[in-house]
Formats: C-alpha cells, structure tokens, sequence
C-alpha cells in the first residue's frame, strides 16, 4: 500500500529533524568532515535545517497534487539580463493540506502556480516542475504585479517535496491518520 505524507506530518518531522540536529550539534561538528574540515559542519546543518522549517512554516498554502499542465508567460520587449523567464504549472490538487485556495478552488480541482524556468545565476534553484509530477507543493502568494497570471508562484528549491511513505511516521506518532475520503478510497481499492 503506498501512502503520502501530509504537511502536518512533514512540518512535524522537519522539527523534530531539527531540535535532534540542534541537540547534537557539537557532537556533529566534532565530526569535523571532508571536504573542509573546519569544525562546523554540524553548525551549517543547523542552519539550513532551520532556514528549511521557517519557509515551511511560512508558505501561504500546502497542497498535494500533480502537474497536468504548462503555459509559457509571454515577455514584452526584449529580453533581459537575469528574466526569470515565467512559466505556469497547471497542478490537480489531491489534497489542500492547509492555507487558503482562490475562492471556489477545491480538491479535485485545478490551480496555476508560476515558477522561473530559467537556468541563470538568479533563478537556477527555483522548482521547475515536469509533466506529471507529483508531491507536496508549498505555494507563496505571487507578488501584486504577477498575481494576474497565476495567484500563487514557486521560488525556493523546497517548495516543491516528494510524496513520502506515511506509515513509519504514523507508527512514531508525527502523522495523523488518513483523512476519512482516502480511507474510503482505500477500502474501494482493496
């Protein structure tokens, strides 16, 4: 049986990541590894560990869902040094885990999402979403002057997270169980 795991579950074990990371980070940093053995490798950890759960914590909307869709953003003018070059992903949302969706904008329903497909310096790791990709998306609000084409936009590498096995962290009390329409899905699949 493959299951997912949900934001909550995925937040709770950022944190508890995070606080063990925190609670042995001299012990990591005595580890004192290749390829620059300077001592703070558990301090760099902890940096992004918790970098990682802040942007986690401040995503305007969490959903699951999968790409069916995309549609370039026609530019104006010529191009210009660092454009990030704006696409938008059309995702089937699965889930809305929470946040808040556009009015009317439910599971099963679509949602458009910008994202920078360009490779410069500037945008390199930003998400760029294939063709069926599926996962936890961690949408942020577009800015005021783009939120006429999509309402939401990817921008940080984590936005985008791979579905996870659910039932070990069930089994160690970070994830509730499955919302009752899944567990009804999965009794008709049975």
């Amino acid at each position: 049986m493959v299951t997912r795991c949900d934001a909550a579950a995925l937040l709770a074990a950022l944190e508890a990541a995070t606080a063990r990371l925190e609670a042995n980070v001299d012990e990591v940093n005595a580890l004192n590894v290749y390829p620059v053995p300077d001592g703070d490798t558990g301090t760099n950890m902890l940096h992004t560990m918790k970098t990682a759960l802040e942007h986690a914590r401040k995503a305007d909307a969490v959903v699951r869902a999968h790409v069916i869709g995309f549609a370039h953003v026609p530019k104006e003018g010529p191009p210009k040094e660092h454009d990030p070059d704006w696409w938008i992903a059309e995702l089937e949302i699965d889930l809305l885990v929470r946040g808040k969706l556009p009015a009317g904008t439910n599971a099963g329903q679509t949602i458009h999402v910008l994202y920078a497909n360009s490779l410069d310096v500037s945008w390199r790791q930003s998400p760029k979403p294939k063709a069926g990709q599926s996962g936890l998306w961690l949408l942020h609000r577009a800015p005021r002057e783009l939120a006429g084409l999509a309402p939401f936009e990817l921008v940080h590498p984590i936005d985008l997270q791979p579905s996870l096995q659910l039932e070990v962290l069930r089994e160690r009390g970070l994830a509730s169980e499955a919302p009752e329409e899944e567990e009804e899905q999965a009794g008709a699949d049975a």
